[in-house]
């Protein structure tokens, strides 16, 4: 019954301000403030205004049944996006392409309201409270308003401050979508905590919560160092792979929002998963509002003189200012250790420097490799070379030794913390003492010494990245562009590391 009161309470809610929300978007539709050009695509975007009252994301996340979520939402994007692939056509389909993803956000949020109303009862109108929920409401809100003012914020003064309104624009657009899809992987958890501690908080379990704060910390530490790390060494190749030509300030913009991946999941952790979930709200909503201030007054001085990349430093240090608030009202009520969450990051930055050093391995040789076979076969090349057989075999046995090499170097440069770390802490004089003087290796049952363990470990490494090498490569030779070379070979040999990696290191870790 309770469950019930509330959810329909909750739906009710929603239903009054989305009306609101409606009819002030018609009466600017009506006025004509946006144009006749988008009226149509706003239209058909307007669905996803209507889909928000049958939003019960936040029934399921408080039964912490995620899984309904997660299965529900892949299965109906999916069927959006195969709907943009048959329906959008032509630069003037932009209105199905809305019409598309409008319709997939309405579905996701019908198809599980069967499920749901089979668990309610029946109440009547005057069993509902709907005033004990506005000032909640309200409070969550505004920080929620706050982030979407300096996140679009950003975008309108770059219209009317920057040299170049459109190119720093396009630029800034596709920098702030690769940055936020990467910035899934960390903030995709948030929920889960958030719903858990609030339990706890109300159960009065707070020595729990507060290991949940520290559990979160550890995935932050976790995914935010490689992804940091990522961002800031190959943003020119990710958008020379997803982006292709004329996007020439995107990498240096993408270097200088890598902070966000820590900055946003701390954000996450103190005012979402800590203060929310305590009944702190009003902290938030100072620290976003805040934010949004400096990065206001900031976009005035840095948007003039460096268009995008003035936007994405302003971008960035709103960010850092909503931490830095948040982690005031932390150290002065004692809320949680900070030390302890700084301590965690030690253990996290070496697993996170491994786990880049392998991914950059992995990495390295696709984007060396994939373009050598596909290159030649696109300009029918190897029509040229194959035409004598001595061209054919010195073909392949170019391409063999090229990955043999690209293999060594590879795995050279990925054994180098390792080869650093042992000679730092055992020196060279302890090289001949047998392994099992490394604690780790007490038990092992082997006569070899520490040097001859490092070179048989390196000798293991090198062969396995020069079949990794050798393989990309020929995988290369054999696909008819570069686009479907990177992709095979990502698909084969980068994606499964990410994976083997991320699971050993959850295992471990989280």
């Amino acid at each position: 019954m309770k469950r019930t009161k509330v959810l329909a309470e909750i739906s009710i809610v929603r239903s009054i301000t989305t009306f609101i929300a409606i009819l002030i978007l018609f009466i600017a539709l009506f006025f004509g403030i946006f144009g006749e050009k988008y009226t149509l695509i706003i239209v058909a975007l307007s669905i996803q205004l209507i889909a928000v009252p049958f939003d019960i994301n936040f029934y399921y996340q408080g039964l912490e049944n995620f899984r309904a979520i997660a299965i529900r939402s892949i299965i109906l994007k999916i069927m959006g996006l195969i709907g943009v692939f048959l329906f959008v056509k032509t630069e003037n389909d932009t209105w199905i392409y809305a019409l598309c993803l409008s319709i997939s956000v309405m579905l996701t949020n019908l198809v599980l309201w069967p499920s749901v109303l089979k668990d309610c009862t029946k109440i009547t109108f005057r069993d509902v409270e709907l005033k004990k929920h506005i000032k909640p409401a309200i409070v969550i809100f505004l920080p929620a308003l706050a982030v979407t003012i300096y996140s679009v914020l950003d975008k309108t003064m770059i219209g009317f401050l920057a040299v170049s309104p459109d190119y720093e624009n396009g630029c800034y657009e596709q920098a702030y979508k690769l940055n936020s899809i990467a910035l899934l992987l960390i903030t995709v958890i948030s929920p889960i905590f958030s719903s858990r501690n609030s339990y706890e908080h109300a159960m009065g379990n707070e020595d729990k919560l507060k290991n949940n704060i520290y559990l979160a910390s550890n995935y932050v530490w976790l995914i935010g160092l490689p992804l940091t790390a990522f961002f800031l060494v190959l943003s020119p190749n990710l958008c020379s792979w997803f982006l292709g030509g004329g996007f020439y300030e995107v990498p240096l913009l993408l270097r200088i929002m890598s902070v966000r991946f820590l900055l946003s999941g701390f954000s996450e952790i103190f005012g979402n998963q800590l203060f929310v979930s305590i009944g702190r709200e009003k902290y938030t909503t100072i620290a976003t509002f805040s934010a949004a201030l400096v990065n206001f007054f900031s976009n005035f001085i840095l948007i003039r003189k460096f268009g995008a990349v003035g936007a994405a430093i302003t971008t960035s240090i709103a960010e850092f200012v909503v931490v830095f608030v948040l982690l005031i009202y932390v150290v002065k009520g004692k809320y949680i250790s900070i030390k302890k969450i700084i301590v965690q990051s030690k253990n996290y930055c070496i697993a996170s420097t491994i786990m880049f050093f392998i991914l950059f391995m992995m990495i390295f040789s696709v984007l060396i490799l994939s373009p050598i076979g596909a290159a030649d076969k696109k300009t029918d090349m190897v029509k040229v070379i194959f035409s004598t057989k001595s061209g054919k075999t010195g073909y392949y046995r170019d391409l063999f030794l090229y990955g043999i090499l690209c293999g060594i170097f590879s795995a050279t440069l990925f054994f180098f913390p390792y080869i650093f770390n042992i000679l730092k802490k055992y020196g060279t004089q302890g090289l001949s003492a047998p392994i099992q003087s490394i604690q780790q290796f007490s038990n092992l049952d082997i006569s070899i010494s520490v040097c001859g363990f490092i070179l048989f470990f390196l000798f293991i490494h090198i062969i396995g990245s020069i079949i990794c090498s050798v393989s990309i490569a020929g995988i290369s030779s054999l696909c008819k562009s570069r686009t479907t070379a990177y992709m095979i070979n990502t698909a084969l040999f980068v994606l499964p590391v990410i994976l083997i990696l991320l699971k050993s290191r959850l295992a471990y870790g989280v």
